[in-house]
């Protein structure tokens, strides 16, 4: 996702594939060890015209910079490898998933992708200790400055969403404040979380913990929701200010 598109520092300026005499930039998708996926605009008639060469040598130009900063030095992972699939997406005849094979990895991206791993095993074990301990929730004054938009949007099961401010935040859980009425919110709303960090934004499911009304302003309320994993989310977490001790979060059933 975004997350891992920008730890890796994919830049903006594009993924370029060489398919025989063709230049064509796109987007990843998912990145692995050994393949790749990656989107591409394509007409019908571009379309016809790579499927030939489905099975061919393609290069491709990973375009990097520290962090996605546009002001860094642009470097260049060169892959060679083959075009093995494309795939039509449904929902817009020219957009195509183009699945490329690796027939050589730089050391450098192997690293990468591999260290994605190790640390997203190790924040998951991080996220399996917050769920059952109830870890303390951090106030979101405590989180590291301009990392984390203090506005989140909530999605509700009917396809509404609502604008909400964080409070505070855990690795498994969020205090929001919202406007919702007491009680709205419980543990069978199922809902989902849309959080904004510096460059990327994430998605995560969750579900309602508790709900109780604001009793300042009319019509607004506090609201604790579960969270999905995500190693963002833990990965700042970890990274807060000490805090004097907040209330603690229950564990997620």
């Amino acid at each position: 996702d975004q997350y891992y598109l920008h730890k890796f520092g994919l830049s903006r300026d594009g993924t370029e594939l060489k398919i025989g005499d063709f230049d064509m930039f796109g987007v990843p998708v998912t990145l692995a060890l050994s393949t790749g996926r990656f989107l591409f605009v394509l007409s019908p008639r571009e379309q016809h015209l790579f499927r030939e060469y489905v099975d061919s040598p393609v290069r491709l130009f990973l375009r990097t910079r520290a962090n996605r900063d546009e002001k860094a030095d642009l470097k260049i992972i060169l892959m060679n490898g083959k075009l093995t699939a494309i795939e039509n997406l449904a929902q817009n005849e020219n957009l195509c998933l183009l699945t490329i094979r690796y027939l050589h990895s730089p050391e450098e991206y192997s690293e990468r992708i591999q260290s994605f791993f190790y640390n997203a095993d190790y924040l998951r074990e991080k996220y399996k200790q917050s769920q059952a301990s109830g870890d303390s929730a951090v106030p979101f004054a405590n989180l590291p400055l301009d990392t984390l938009n203090q506005h989140a949007v909530v999605r509700f099961p009917d396809g509404s969403k609502r604008r909400a401010r964080i409070q505070a935040l855990a690795s498994s859980a969020i205090e929001l404040f919202l406007e919702a009425s007491e009680g709205e919110i419980n543990a069978d709303t199922a809902l989902a979380v849309e959080l904004h960090f510096q460059g990327f934004s994430i998605f995560l499911k969750s579900s309602g913990k508790a709900c109780r009304a604001s009793a300042e302003v009319s019509g607004f309320a506090f609201a604790t929701l579960s969270l999905s994993f995500h190693p963002a989310v833990v990965e700042l977490v970890g990274m807060a200010a000490p805090a004097a001790p907040a209330a603690p979060v229950a564990p997620v059933k």
